[in-house]
């Protein structure tokens, strides 16, 4: 998401011997909604007696160790290549999840196109393709659109 204003929550739940499930969650597309969102989740968690410590971050900046070709080799390149290869099985064999399309088009092949591409190994074409293949697929397609029209 793009739009400074959209706020969204995602997170990852692992289970053993299972693919992981990615969750995201549209909080809101103003910052009134934002700011609503989150008060309402501070007050509730302080009626729980739940400790609230509110840090906020201004003009985060991003180290240069962690974009450079030296953050990338640190990244275990064979789990991502395992794990693409298990996300495109479950496709090729009909499991249209939008956890599973997602996660291999938002997670995986991004993280191997990175990878390559910081290496200058033509590699990075093959998973840019794939990527673009899979989702010009018109089965993925429609499994995108009825999750956009279930949010309306």
């Amino acid at each position: 998401m793009n739009n400074p204003n959209i706020c969204a929550c995602q997170w990852r739940v692992y289970e053993e011997n299972r693919l992981p499930q990615v969750t995201v969650l549209k909080i809101g597309d103003s910052k009134e909604q934002i700011d609503e969102f989150i008060q309402t989740i501070v007050s509730r968690m302080k009626n729980m007696g739940v400790a609230y410590n509110k840090k906020v971050k201004k003009n985060h900046k991003i180290a240069e160790a962690d974009v450079t070709r030296g953050s990338v080799a640190r990244m275990d390149i064979q789990n991502v290549l395992v794990h693409i290869e298990t996300y495109e099985k479950a496709i090729e064999n009909g499991d249209l999840n939008i956890d599973t399309i997602q996660t291999l088009s938002s997670v995986l092949y991004p993280k191997a196109i990175e990878y390559f591409s910081a290496f200058d190994n033509n590699m990075f074409n093959d998973f840019l393709n794939r990527m673009q293949s899979l989702l010009q697929r018109e089965d993925i397609q429609m499994v995108l659109n009825s999750v956009g029209e279930e949010k309306k």
